[in-house]
């Protein structure tokens, strides 16, 4: 798998409109098209300046690290559940309050009967 990166002649990196100075901010192109319509619109719009350079990295699938994040997403989803039933908590107290101002509200009127 190759993927590209267009580079100016001062080391800055495309990330878009913008430049950048670190790879890892740098916009990356899985093909090649892309990459070259940027670097012509830029020396369109910039004769005077030297053309860009396009990067080509490839890419081993097979030196690729797999993360394991079994662990990770199981606290995710506790805390996800933990939060919903807080809220849920909280919204059964929000009703008994209301409930009891009903109850507190309709006795007042059947002592006024």
């Amino acid at each position: 798998m190759k993927i590209y990166i267009v580079r100016n002649e001062a080391g800055l990196y495309r990330a878009g409109s913008c430049l950048v100075n670190d790879l890892e901010d740098a916009r990356f192109h899985k093909k090649i098209g892309p990459a070259k319509s940027q670097v012509t619109s830029f020396s369109k719009f910039n004769p005077s300046v030297k053309c860009p350079e396009i990067l080509e990295f490839t890419i081993d699938i097979n030196q690729a690290k797999v993360l394991n994040m079994e662990t990770e997403t199981i606290k995710k989803i506790k805390k996800i559940e933990g939060r919903k039933l807080i809220r849920e908590l909280e919204y059964k107290e929000r009703q008994r309050k209301y409930l009891e101002e009903d109850k507190a509200r309709i006795e007042g009127k059947l002592k006024n009967l």
